[in-house]
């Protein structure tokens, strides 16, 4: 996993700011592990990973 820490974003919110790292780390593949009984197929992982590069530009909460 890697993360750039110098990263910070500066949001305007009511009564002030928040300030909050930026989302940028990507987790390979390799180094996630399945804790399921069924492991997903490539094609799931393939859906997977791309909503793990998507979610971070979406503007509302996002689940996986």
């Amino acid at each position: 996993m890697t993360i750039d820490s110098n990263e910070e974003e500066f949001v305007s919110v009511s009564g002030g700011y928040l300030v909050q790292d930026k989302d940028n780390y990507v987790v390979p593949k390799e180094e996630m592990k399945v804790v399921t009984e069924v492991a997903p197929t490539d094609e799931q992982w393939e859906a997977m990973l791309l909503g793990w590069k998507v979610v971070p530009s979406v503007k509302s909460n996002a689940i996986i």
